[in-house]
């Protein structure tokens, strides 16, 4: 376990912001556990600023040796920030259920029983693996195509929350198409979808 994942080991006094500077770590850390503390940091409405990536940093299986004047450079590129409180741009929820369309998806048993044994965190982490090629890069592959309407939570909440291809955000909640995701604008995303998540998980 790595120091910035003690972070989320039961802190001593309530925590509201955090600072990552990785550039002097020695071990090797890889995206996915920075998404870890992404999710964790969402969920729990804690700001997350990533100052620096360290030199060895792992991401699609591949590894990266990242040059110390760069680090910082690409942890911004990273586009994985948190800031709150946080004033929501997006359609809401209420607006999206005024859509006959939107307001037609809900988790099946199946879904349902997986969301809550997977718990909240490992959805939005899962949602962010998901969204990284699929809605976040400037042409995703087969855009508007690409998110199934089965097999995983995250494709249904994409559906409901008019986050499933790039020209369903563009039309609801004006995200241009032709670019990548800003920072703000995945936050948002993970946002609607913690927020549709949890209002599933708590049906009866």
């Amino acid at each position: 376990m790595t120091a910035f994942e003690n972070i989320q080991s039961n802190p001593t006094e309530p925590v509201n912001r955090i600072v990552l500077d990785l550039c002097s770590m020695e071990e090797k850390c890889t995206y996915e556990q920075l998404l870890d503390l992404y999710a964790y940091c969402l969920v729990h409405e804690i700001s997350l600023h990533i100052e620096s990536l360290p030199g060895w940093f792992e991401k699609d299986k591949k590894v990266w040796n990242i040059p110390e004047e760069k680090r910082k450079e690409q942890a911004a590129k990273a586009g994985l920030d948190l800031v709150f409180p946080f004033r929501r741009r997006f359609a809401s929820l209420s607006g999206l259920e005024k859509s006959a369309f939107r307001s037609s998806f809900h988790l099946n048993k199946r879904l349902l029983a997986y969301a809550r044994e997977k718990g909240i965190e490992v959805l939005i982490r899962q949602s962010m693996e998901l969204l990284d090629q699929r809605l976040f890069v400037p042409d995703p592959k087969k855009d508007g195509r690409q998110t199934p309407m089965k097999g995983h939570p995250v494709f249904i909440a994409q559906h409901a929350t008019a986050t499933c291809c790039r020209g369903c955000l563009n039309k609801w909640h004006h995200v241009p198409k032709g670019r990548k995701l800003l920072g703000h604008e995945k936050q948002e995303v993970m946002l609607l979808h913690k927020e549709w998540l949890e209002r599933e998980m708590a049906r009866k």
